[in-house]
């Protein structure tokens, strides 16, 4: 029932040859019908990633955890803090589905591209629903170019190898940034992770 956020997490976009630009934060242009699908789904997803939350903090915290109004009031606090932190902050799969949109106006997509991600190697990056490990599952591989931080510790020689594994006339989709994590309680930069009765540091590098 924690919050974690990748940062000014941006994806990148650089054709085989060509200069690198970054993707266009602006909405696709799309049928009024299909807006209020993803509506529809992304409605659905938050509702269920609640439900979890729930579930989780009721098993972490027992008794006290047993009125189920309390629990979705702490979450509802913890939402309006990561907005107030990060206006305009979206759940992974909302941002992913953006970034394919347009991805495809040029022409990128799995079939052509390689996939890398320079994010902190932090485990809880890997969880369900985060945008490296989204990102990762729909092209089916991902090069790691990121240390502690995210910084991008591959450097010149591990991009250079990197590079060497774009299909040919193929394109390079990186996504790279900072992560943080919240708190029940709204706490930045704080995480439970599972298996643990106290909260540790998310980034803690």
């Amino acid at each position: 029932c924690h919050w974690h956020l990748a940062s000014r997490c941006c994806v990148l976009l650089l054709p085989l040859g060509s200069a690198m630009a970054l993707v266009s934060s602006s909405r696709p242009t799309v049928q009024r019908r299909s807006h209020m699908q993803l509506r529809s789904v992304v409605l659905l997803v938050a509702a269920g990633l609640l439900l979890r939350g729930v579930l989780r903090y009721r098993d972490i915290v027992g008794d006290q955890g047993s009125d189920t109004g309390f629990v979705f009031y702490k979450i509802s606090n913890l939402i309006q803090t990561v907005n107030a932190s990060f206006p305009g902050a979206m759940p992974g799969q909302h941002v992913m589905d953006k970034a394919l949109a347009q991805l495809d106006k040029y022409g990128i997509g799995k079939e052509n591209s390689i996939f890398g991600q320079s994010c902190c190697p932090d485990e809880i990056n890997s969880d369900a629903g985060h945008l490296p490990k989204l990102m990762a599952t729909y092209y089916g591989h991902s090069f790691p170019l990121g240390g502690l931080g995210g910084a991008p510790f591959a450097g010149k020689t591990g991009f250079g190898a990197f590079s060497h594994h774009v299909p040919d006339n193929g394109h390079v989709v990186i996504v790279f940034g900072p992560h943080i994590g919240f708190s029940i309680d709204g706490d930045a930069g704080a995480f439970l992770r599972t298996g643990q009765a106290a909260l540790s540091t998310a980034c803690g590098a």
